[in-house]
């Protein structure tokens, strides 16, 4: 991310994945930030921890750079697994902030203590469904169905174990590393479900499509 795109999401309260703080930033609150970003920042978003700012946007200064990025790299390292990210340094009228770059991580869940995750504009703990929610979208195939639940996009489902059954527009009301549940958009009380291992995915008219097979 070049250093003017990271200047405007600095004062881009409209932007959730962001949070700000001073220079005094505990080690606790970096491991949050990296657990909490990595588990749940969405494929094509990037999760910005900004140090050395106030709540406001406001510039305060980072004294030492270099030695805060070596506390953060530490820190990342500790994480299990190791949370990937970069850094830079944003300068303005010779006031620094450190820019903590984090992506959406392919190796979730990852954990310093408990599992973190990003609600709104704060982390929580995981709870314990959450947290199984996590691990099972160590499946790909988990992950994206959850994430069309996560956006309540409407989805088709193809069942190929019903032949002459039509493509059915759905929603998807849950799914775990074994079985996913669609919900039909016709008909509240009809829901179908589905072993993950027989679905695989693919694109229509804008919206995924979920194929069952025999």
């Amino acid at each position: 991310m070049d250093k003017e795109k990271l200047k405007s999401r600095l004062r881009d309260h409209e932007y959730g994945w962001v949070e700000r703080k001073t220079q005094n930033i505990q080690s606790d609150e970096i491991l949050e930030a990296l657990v909490g970003f990595a588990n749940s920042v969405p494929k094509g978003e990037k999760g910005l921890l900004f140090i050395g700012v106030g709540d406001d946007g406001s510039l305060l200064d980072v004294d030492n750079t270099d030695k805060l990025q070596k506390k953060i790299h530490r820190l990342a390292e500790w994480c299990y697994p190791p949370v990937i990210y970069q850094c830079q340094v944003v300068e303005e009228n010779n006031i620094h902030v450190v820019a903590v770059i984090i992506e959406a991580s392919l190796e979730k869940p990852h954990f310093a203590g408990p599992a973190y995750i990003r609600v709104g504009s704060q982390f929580q703990k995981a709870s314990p469904r959450l947290f199984r929610e996590l691990i099972a979208r160590t499946n790909n195939m988990v992950d994206a169905i959850l994430n069309e639940r996560d956006n309540n996009r409407e989805v088709y489902i193809e069942d190929k174990t019903r032949h002459g059954m039509p493509r059915t527009l759905c929603k998807v009301v849950d799914c775990n590393p074994h079985f996913a549940t669609f919900q039909t958009v016709a008909a509240a009380d009809d829901i179908r479900t589905a072993p993950v291992d027989k679905i695989y995915m693919t694109m229509n008219q804008g919206l995924a499509m979920f194929s069952i097979e025999p």
